[in-house]
């Protein structure tokens, strides 16, 4: 006797997690390449962690609640505004700011979250660069 062929359904999470697999790992290289790199260079902070637990709940949250089209094949942006999906470490022993402190960061979170302070990706001007970068601008 052949073997049957797994429902659409469970094709479609197995493609969904191998998806989210994939994108974990990138992640995950990267912010050690960042960590890396800033500890080398002396940094305090190696930078944001991103919320990917809370990204991978809410995906697969829409693929079993059937709101998978709301998401599959497009561009999210996951912010503080549709989440908690962006942030610094807090746990104290990895907070390494010195006139930066956990208050002033939970009141800037707030104020992100509340819309009293936006965080905008659009520039009005591009940043000056030396001779020594060269970026290819598309306007």
């Amino acid at each position: 006797m052949g073997q049957t062929k797994p429902a659409a359904g469970l094709k479609s999470l197995n493609r969904a997690a191998d998806t989210l697999s994939t994108l974990l790992a990138q992640e995950v290289k990267e912010l050690n390449t960042r960590q890396k790199a800033a500890r080398r260079d002396g940094a305090e902070a190696a930078g944001t962690m991103k919320g990917l637990k809370e990204a991978t709940v809410s995906a697969l949250g829409k693929f079993f609640d059937g709101t998978w089209a709301d998401i599959g094949g497009k561009v999210e942006t996951l912010n503080l505004q549709a989440g908690d999906y962006v942030g610094l470490p807090t746990a104290e022993a990895s907070w390494g700011f010195k006139t930066f402190t956990m208050d002033e960061y939970n009141k800037l979170i707030e104020d992100i979250r509340s819309g009293a302070l936006t965080v905008s990706a659009e520039i009005a001007d591009h940043p000056a660069v030396d001779a020594s970068v060269t970026v290819n601008y598309i306007d």
